[in-house]
């Protein structure tokens, strides 16, 4: 329940975790200078945060703005003019 809270924070750990581990296999392989690669895994794991921030932000939206007007257009709610007979 309090991952699911906080995902956004999961999420960016678990990318941390996978960048800086596949930034330390490259560095051990790598066939280029050390100022060069250390600029790209800096653009990618930019890339990556800027990411996932577009996506929570646009999910986030979507809960907020979109979910509500498609939900009741699914199950409207019980105070709709039906014609009963009052």
């Amino acid at each position: 329940m309090r991952i699911a809270h906080y995902s956004y924070t999961v999420t960016g750990l678990l990318g941390l975790t996978g960048i800086v581990g596949y930034g330390l296999y490259g560095l051990r392989h790598r066939k280029m200078p050390i100022s060069l690669y250390l600029i790209q895994m800096r653009v990618g794991a930019q890339g990556f945060v800027v990411t996932c921030l577009t996506l929570g932000i646009a999910y986030s939206m979507f809960r907020e703005y979109l979910y509500p007007k498609i939900s009741d257009r699914i199950h409207p709610s019980n105070g709709d003019d039906k014609g009963g007979d009052s």
